[in-house]
């Protein structure tokens, strides 16, 4: 396992397994009580088609999970196969549970 310093990950090129620069890390959320990395936080996102499948922070900033990125010494590679199937497995829970609770309401 290879160790370096976050401050080291920091401003590091972002790709897709396709080798297009989708742009630099700009952060790391990590999740307090265990200490795991959670989500990559990208400062500017220059490819439509994964903008379009990541989550948008208010600062214009994209937060993409860790489970699709593969870091190696000069950059991370972000698979955008596993990414847009978490997009679209997240959009079919959040319909399931609307359907869910529209079910649920009094008819008018």
């Amino acid at each position: 396992m290879v160790k370096r310093l976050a401050s080291k990950l920091l401003r590091i090129a972002i790709l897709d397994n396709q080798g297009q620069k989708i742009g630099r890390l700009n952060d790391i959320i990590i999740e307090t009580r265990t200490g795991n990395m959670i989500y990559l936080v990208i400062d500017k996102m220059d490819s439509e088609v994964v903008s379009e499948i990541t989550q948008q922070l208010p600062t214009g900033e994209s937060v993409i999970p860790i489970s699709v990125a593969k870091f190696s010494d000069d950059s991370v590679t972000v698979d955008r196969v596993k990414l847009k199937l978490l997009s679209l497995k997240k959009s079919l829970k959040k319909r399931t549970i609307l359907n869910k609770s529209s079910e649920n309401m009094p008819d008018a």
